[in-house]
């Protein structure tokens, strides 16, 4: 599971709700992930996305901090 985060796999998802942190608005995201089950990741919502809406994410690496991982909207959305 840990190599197909890391290798940057698409993943679909639903929108399940906003919330705005650190000033940054960001959408919660449930998303299925195999062996572990459903779990909900934060993604940055530049296109006020709305709830209910299926979206595609996926992980990669995170430049700020070393070893981290963090998901983003797919194709740069």
């Amino acid at each position: 599971m840990i190599d197909r985060l890391q290798s940057g796999s698409l993943f679909k998802g639903t929108v399940v709700s906003h919330s705005t942190m650190g000033g940054v608005d960001v959408a919660r995201v449930a998303i299925e992930l195999p062996l572990l089950g459903e779990r909900q990741v934060l993604v940055r919502d530049k296109q006020e996305l709305g709830i209910g809406q299926e979206v595609a994410i996926e992980c990669i690496h995170d430049d700020t901090k070393p070893a981290r991982y963090v998901f983003r909207m797919a194709h740069g959305a």
